[in-house]
C-alpha cells in the first residue's frame, strides 16, 4: 500500500480475494477506492484492476446509491432488515 493511501477497512470476498475501502491523493485530487485485492504467488495481497475510484466529494453519491441497493435488496428479499443491524451492532 502506498505510504500516501488510508486504509478504512476490508472483508474477505473469497478465500483468495478481499475488498477493500481506502483514501488516498492523485495528482491533487482526494480519491476513495473501493477495490478487490487478490493473493499473489508469494501470498501477498495485492490490488487488482476490479474496483472503482472516485473523488471523495461524489461520496454522499455514492452512499446514497448504496442506501438505495440496500433498500432494493430488503425490497426483493436479498436479505433481511436484520442482517443490517447484526451488523450494525458488531
Amino acid at each position: 500500500m502506498a505510504d500516501d493511501q488510508i486504509e478504512v477497512g476490508g472483508f474477505a470476498k473469497n478465500d483468495h480475494e478481499d475488498v477493500r475501502v481506502t483514501f488516498s491523493k492523485y495528482k491533487g485530487y482526494d480519491l476513495l477506492g473501493v477495490r478487490v485485492w487478490y493473493r499473489n504467488s508469494e501470498d501477498e495481497l495485492r490490488p487488482s484492476k476490479s474496483g472503482v475510484t472516485v473523488r471523495v466529494d461524489l461520496l454522499p453519491d455514492l452512499l446514497a446509491l448504496l442506501q438505495q441497493a440496500k433498500d432494493v435488496a430488503i425490497d426483493k428479499g436479498f436479505l433481511d432488515e436484520e442482517d443490517f443491524q447484526r451488523d450494525a451492532e458488531g
